[in-house]
């Protein structure tokens, strides 16, 4: 299949196609953009076979028409041809009828049923005219990257579905499958953008249409309003639009509101396979066992042949700890693809929970292979290192996240602890700080518990540098995410006492050993602020007792004698 691959790019370079010309249609004439355009582009697409990319410009038609019959119909029928009948039959359950529109609806639902019982659907015919040899070029391109990626040669496989783009603007196959596979690290999707911006293959109108969804698709941090056309702020409503938004709040762990959208999305269209992914991360973060069990058994159900079906079974288990069942399950979803990079992931996530680094570390450089454009599989190999205590190998890979994905707060608190722990405190708070400015940025997010961790490290990181207020400013920051964190009271106990103020560092002690009773750092700050307090206590009553007045000198030479008894205040 390679070899096919390597015949069909030589054809096109040589520009040896031109007999294929006729097999395609559409070429744009209009110079205004509007939803006859989009209508006349799913068509052409739908006859070239093109369907996902058919059914992407069909979600856009229903975007812009605000959901006019004609555009549902043709919707209906592209997921009748591609054999999506249960997501095709749960638009038509889920919309609202009028009778003028019944008739309508019901031809398009025996459209369904028909390819329910016949197993196939042809379009309808169309006349065939010239296309400009580029949009052959952009379908052979599309396949070969499409063969490149079945025999796991991912660079040939992300070369050949940017040429797609470039040759087809309005390819978004291409662009799907490189977001998917997570294909292209964010300084390639920059680049990506800025070279689709010059292409001259259509009007400004229509470019600047399809670079502000391109661009909302691609990016990976950042605010997603803030990059929004005014002009269509009407894209919020597709459910590609919430996708996008759904994408960023996961990307900053805001799982909450990643749910919201994402059961919105699912409850148009139960079976919208992009937004899966992020569905079942969010049901893995708030620990919602149950709604992830119901979908996983759906989805098996219908679409026993897909890898996110089982990828999903497989997220069951690794959420209720039974690891060889994940695995299992995994295992299955890789055998249906190879290159599916998620179900790499969880298989490498079910050993390393259970400890075993080595070969949790070869699953996920696996999963790095078929994710290049992925910072993760290089963040969880460096904290598998860390584990192990290879603080400075564990940095190398959290530098290569970050080269990945600059800015992002995942690397930089990896970089930041992995410089902590080799004891490096200015350059590990420097990339703390980093890490939390993502969230800063963010004008409507608060800072998530789940990076408690983060403020926490900030406010030990400060303490090793003697910034006592700072480290107890970040502490108590983090108090207030997860307040029932004992180690939390014992750090700013413990910067108190730093800062010989016992008396309020052991009531920090007292609540910290009361949410923990076994924790043993704490037991021992207690009797050493304990025999502290009481030093200073015999100290004060003998000076109280004196006949005559004690000289300040003679406090400070009382205390020194304490600690050659080693119950010095500052131990």
């Amino acid at each position: 299949r390679g070899s096919l691959a390597s015949d069909i790019l030589q054809s096109v370079k040589s520009g040896s196609i031109e007999w294929m010309v006729n097999l395609v249609t559409g070429n744009l004439q209009d110079n205004n953009m509007d939803v006859s355009l989009l209508r006349q582009r799913m068509h052409d697409f739908i006859d070239k076979a093109s369907y996902t990319t058919a059914l992407f410009w069909a979600n856009k038609c229903l975007s812009v028409s605000k959901g006019h019959i004609r555009d549902y119909y043709w919707l209906l029928h592209i997921h009748a041809i591609t054999g999506h009948h249960h997501r095709a039959i749960q638009i038509i359950q889920n919309k609202k009828l009028t009778e003028a529109q019944r008739k309508e609806w019901v031809d398009a639902l025996r459209t369904v049923e028909k390819m329910n019982e016949q197993g196939s659907c042809e379009p309808p015919d169309d006349d065939i005219v010239g296309v400009p040899t580029t949009k052959v070029r952009s379908c052979l391109y599309l396949l070969c990257g499409k063969i490149y990626e079945a025999v796991n040669n991912i660079t040939m496989a992300k070369t050949c579905y940017k040429q797609a783009l470039e040759y087809d603007l309005y390819c978004s196959e291409a662009l799907d499958i490189l977001i998917n596979q997570q294909m292209l690290s964010v300084p390639e999707e920059k680049q990506l953008l800025e070279t689709l911006s010059g292409s001259s293959q259509c009007s400004d109108a229509e470019k600047q249409y399809i670079l502000q969804i391109y661009g909302r698709k691609l990016i990976k941090h950042g605010s997603i309003v803030s990059i929004l056309n005014p002009e269509l702020e009407y894209l919020t409503n597709d459910l590609d639009g919430l996708l996008d938004l759904a994408k960023h709040k996961c990307l900053i762990t805001n799982y909450d509101a990643c749910y919201k959208i994402t059961s919105k999305i699912l409850e148009d269209d139960p079976y919208h396979e992009d937004s899966i992914p992020y569905h079942i991360i969010c049901l893995m973060e708030l620990k919602k066992t149950n709604e992830l069990f119901r979908l996983s058994h759906v989805f098996v159900n219908d679409y026993p042949s897909s890898p996110i079906a089982w990828y999903t079974v497989g997220c069951y288990y690794l959420l209720i700890e039974n690891y060889a069942q994940a695995r299992m399950h995994f295992n299955k979803s890789i055998m249906l693809k190879g290159s599916f990079g998620l179900a790499w992931l969880g298989y490498a996530h079910s050993f390393a929970a259970e400890g075993e680094h080595d070969r949790a570390m070869a699953a996920y450089s696996t999963a790095s292979n078929f994710m290049p454009g992925s910072h993760m599989p290089l963040v969880y190999i460096g904290k598998e290192y860390a584990l192990s205590n290879n603080y400075r190998i564990a940095a190398n890979f959290f530098a290569k996240a970050l080269q990945i994905a600059p800015e992002n707060p995942y690397a930089e608190h990896e970089i930041g602890s992995a410089a902590f722990n080799n004891g490096d405190y200015n350059t590990a708070k420097k990339h703390f700080l980093l890490a939390l400015n993502v969230f800063e940025m963010d004008d409507d997010q608060s800072l998530p518990e789940t990076w408690e961790p983060l403020i926490n490290n900030l406010g030990h990181t400060c303490r090793k540098l003697r910034e006592y207020e700072l480290a107890l400013y970040y502490h108590n920051l983090a108090l207030k995410l997860s307040p029932r964190n004992f180690s939390t009271f014992a750090a700013i106990g413990f910067t108190y006492s730093l800062m010989e103020n016992h008396a309020i560092a052991l009531e920090y002690y007292d609540k910290a050993i009361s949410l923990k009773k076994d924790d043993t750092f704490t037991l021992q700050m207690i009797n050493n602020t304990m025999e502290i307090l009481a030093s200073i206590a015999i100290v004060a009553e003998d000076i109280q007792v004196s006949e005559t007045p004690t000289p300040k000198l003679k406090i400070i030479t009382d205390l020194d004698s304490i600690g050659d008894s080693n119950m010095s205040v500052d131990d």
